[in-house]
């Protein structure tokens, strides 16, 4: 193995290098802005709830009895039922729910109510929860 010798400094001037970045955050911060409108993370909290199926019709109308058994808060939006991006895995119907909240709500104790009260799956049904997801597939 061959040593290097020392770097050497870039022949900018020092603060040059930042630049990019500066103007990558100037035209990012319109979509910043929006994120925050909307309470997209890192300004609110999302939670996924997808329910799997073998027989697709069954799959949907308990995502459908689930939404409608989610409790009434202003501070949450619930999205849904709608198919899942993939929607069928290993022969597996899969639907989504998609709640949204500001930063400061206790998402995961709302999750808590909604899913003590809510009806059980039932069968080959199952419920998987995601709390800030990081992938919606």
């Amino acid at each position: 193995m061959r040593a290097r010798g020392p770097r050497r400094s870039s022949q900018r001037p020092a603060g040059t290098a930042a630049a990019p970045e500066s103007r990558t955050a100037r035209e990012n911060a319109p979509l910043i802005a929006a994120r925050e409108a909307a309470h997209y993370p890192p300004f609110g909290r999302l939670a996924a709830m997808v329910i799997s199926g073998d027989d697709k019709s069954a799959t949907q109308a308990h995502a459908q009895r689930l939404a409608r058994a989610a409790p009434q808060d202003d501070c949450v939006r619930v999205l849904g039922p709608a198919e899942a991006p993939l929607a069928l895995i290993r022969g597996r119907h899969r639907f989504r729910l998609l709640m949204k909240s500001p930063r400061n709500f206790d998402l995961s104790a709302y999750l808590r109510e909604w899913l003590a009260a809510a009806p059980k799956p039932k069968g080959k049904i199952r419920l998987e929860v995601d709390v800030d997801p990081q992938s919606f597939l």
